[in-house]
């Protein structure tokens, strides 16, 4: 299964950081597909930058992707673009805009992180825990 997770909102929340860690040791492929827009960011953060920061959350992932724009609009279709080509199933993402674009422009299943809810994650997590 290729699963994609947001990093800047998403990845940072402890239990998806987790529930990435448990889906990458059951043999998933994990897609950092996070926004690198000037314009749509808070701050810019560069690949560099971004690898750091999942070092730091211990998150192991197959591929980051860089998604590029100057417009939310622009980095929804770019992230959409990733999901296509990567072949990505499931992703995450704690943007609304985001996820409304890529559920337009992707067949891939859109989650959108809302509040932490241990309940679906403990969910997640038992179905790719190793015996």
């Amino acid at each position: 299964m290729k699963v994609g997770f947001d990093l800047d909102g998403t990845l940072d929340r402890p239990e998806l950081a987790q529930l990435a860690r448990v889906l990458y040791d059951a043999g998933c492929e994990i897609h950092v597909i996070t926004a690198n827009a000037i314009a749509v960011a808070k701050y810019y953060q560069t690949r560099e930058d971004k690898e750091k920061k999942l070092l730091r959350l211990g998150v192991l992932y197959t591929e980051l992707h860089l998604a590029a724009g100057t417009t939310f609009s622009e980095v929804g279709q770019e992230k959409a673009r990733i999901i296509r080509e990567q072949g990505i199933e499931v992703m995450f993402d704690d943007s609304t805009t985001f996820c409304n674009m890529m559920e337009e422009h992707s067949d891939a299943v859109i989650l959108r992180v809302r509040e932490p809810n241990e309940r679906v994650a403990a969910k997640l997590f038992s179905r790719y825990k190793r015996s």
